[in-house]
């Protein structure tokens, strides 16, 4: 086991262990999900113009909700009570960046750049 993912399980131990979990509507695991999948949302239409950016995003979040069998309010509420407790709030999004980072890393190992020959 690599030492990122002693690190990884770590801060996802971290999480579940937090008092807050009997107030949350869904697991400490499917809120890291969903907030993963909305980063990935978002940063996809980031560039667009703001009309296309709703519509795309009402779209996503739809998609967001279908997959991973939440509701947005009830998402959001559960947002909230982790925001309640900052220091583990941005151990919450540390997780979900770290997720985010290493998907981006997989890609880009598998992908070569563009003005490098394929072998």
């Amino acid at each position: 086991m690599s030492l990122s993912n002693i690190v990884f399980c770590f801060l996802f131990m971290f999480l579940f262990s937090c008092e807050q979990k009997s107030q949350l509507n869904y697991s400490q695991e499917k809120l890291v999900d969903v907030t993963k999948d909305l980063y990935i949302a978002a940063e996809s239409i980031r560039r667009l113009d703001e009309t296309r950016a709703d519509s795309l995003r009402d779209l996503y979040n739809d998609q967001i909700e279908t997959i991973h069998n939440v509701e947005m309010r009830l998402y959001e509420k559960d947002i909230k009570v982790l925001k309640k407790d900052h220091k583990n709030y941005l151990q919450f999004h540390k997780v979900v960046s770290d997720i985010i980072l290493k998907i981006n890393d997989s890609i880009k190992v598998k992908r070569p750049y563009k003005n490098e020959k394929k072998k």
